[in-house]
C-alpha cells in the first residue's frame, strides 16, 4: 500500500509504502502527475526500500490539487500495489494519508470519534466498508490502522 504522500519542496514528493518495494518502483516512467506535471525527472528508492523520492522539473503551485498515478510500483516479491492505492490526490502544504479517506466512515472530511463509533459497531464483522486491511474481517489489525489515521484529514 501507498501509505503517505508528502510535498517536500516545490519540485519534490516523498511517497511512503507499508513494505519494501522493488527496484522498479524507482523508475520515473512509472509515475504521472496531473495536471501539467507529467512524469518526474527522477525517482529514488531510499535504503529501506519503503520510501521513494520523486523530483519534477516544474514546481507545484501552492493550493492546487494534483493527482499522482503509479503504474509500475510493486513490492520486493513482485506483487503490485492494491488497486485502491495506484492513484492519489494531494496539494502542497499537506501530507496525504491514502487510507484516511477509507477510514472516514461518516464522510465528514476527518477521521474522528464519530468514525470510531461506527468502526466499533462493525468490529468482529465481515463488513468490507470497515475492513481497512482488506483481509475479509474487521479485527484488531484494522483497529491499529484506524488508530494511526485517527485525527487525519480525509
Amino acid at each position: 500500500e501507498l501509505n503517505r504522500v508528502e510535498v517536500l519542496t516545490e519540485n519534490n514528493l516523498s511517497l511512503t509504502f507499508n513494505e519494501p518495494m522493488s527496484a522498479e518502483t524507482a523508475d520515473p516512467n512509472g509515475y504521472t502527475a496531473a495536471p501539467d506535471l507529467g512524469r518526474p525527472t527522477s525517482a529514488i528508492l531510499d535504503r529501506t526500500s519503503r520510501r521513494v523520492l520523486l523530483s519534477f522539473s516544474e514546481p507545484f503551485e501552492a493550493g492546487r490539487a494534483y493527482s499522482l498515478t503509479l503504474s509500475t510500483a510493486a513490492d520486493t516479491s513482485g506483487v503490485p500495489l492494491a488497486p485502491g492505492y495506484t492513484s492519489i490526490t494531494f496539494e502542497t502544504g499537506q501530507s496525504v494519508f491514502t487510507a484516511a479517506g477509507k477510514a472516514d466512515f461518516d464522510s465528514n472530511g476527518r477521521v474522528d470519534f464519530s468514525d470510531f463509533l461506527l468502526f466499533a459497531r462493525a468490529f468482529g464483522s465481515t463488513d468490507s466498508r470497515f475492513d481497512l486491511d482488506d483481509n475479509g474481517r474487521v479485527a484488531f489489525s484494522d483497529f491499529l490502522r484506524f488508530a494511526l489515521l485517527f485525527g487525519s484529514a480525509a
